[in-house]
């Protein structure tokens, strides 16, 4: 009761305030009420929702960080899928570099030069090649096929026999690394017995590794105890 009396009696001392207000002073007053009361009412409700709209902007902006980073990640994904599906890209201009040395080595006119000939019997010459195979334990040798061929043209305007020349035609076939076949391939490039190149074929078969066929000619001066 206390409280309630109270009440009322602020209440008519705000009456009595108002009431000896002019009404200009009085409109005021009830506009600056009604301003206040709205503004406490918007706090009220609307503040809520503006930290929910604050939240869901923050939520949206990490979502499009997450999909920039998800499409980064996608495109590597895919440069990746390219790789494995052609793994011999990088290296196709070093083997090409390759086939165009050996186009340019000896063979073409093998009777117009003599530096293609082993000064040797053939069974030492293939004697150092297999060595050299041995000596490569981390490639898989597949196929190593030797078999005889002719000689080279030894025609002559002379009266002197011809030449004789032990003629054996290679074909090896092994699985090596990139870095393994270079390795071999330079090891039988440097070997003392000369070898004819005629072709080199490199196909990835489970990357790195590759399956390497090489086909080449040995020419050797004098007989051969084969």
């Amino acid at each position: 009761m206390t409280r309630a009396r109270s009440i009322t009696q602020r209440v008519t001392q705000v009456n009595e305030w108002l009431a000896g207000r002019t009404p200009r002073e009085r409109v005021l007053v009830c506009v600056g009420a009604f301003i206040v009361i709205a503004l406490i009412w918007q706090m009220a409700i609307f503040s809520g929702q503006t930290a929910r709209l604050a939240d869901t902007a923050a939520q949206q902006r990490a979502v499009r960080s997450e999909i920039t980073q998800l499409n980064t990640t996608a495109d590597t994904v895919r440069q990746q899928i390219a790789d494995l599906e052609s793994p011999d890209a990088a290296v196709r201009a070093e083997i090409e570099a390759l086939q165009s040395d050996i186009a340019s080595l000896p063979g073409g006119g093998a009777g117009d030069a003599l530096d293609f000939l082993a000064a040797m019997p053939v069974t030492e010459a293939l004697r150092q090649f297999e060595s050299t195979l041995e000596d490569e334990p981390a490639l898989t040798v597949i196929r190593f096929d030797r078999q005889m061929g002719a000689g080279p043209g030894t025609a002559n305007d002379t009266d002197e026999p011809p030449m004789e020349v032990d003629h054996r035609q290679l074909r090896l076939v092994f699985e090596a690394t990139f870095a393994q076949t270079v390795s071999l391939l330079s090891r039988l490039e440097a070997l003392s017995v000369p070898l004819v190149w005629r072709v080199l074929d490199y196909a990835v078969i489970d990357h790195p590794t590759a399956r390497v066929t090489v086909r080449f000619d040995l020419y050797a001066l004098g007989g051969s105890d084969q």
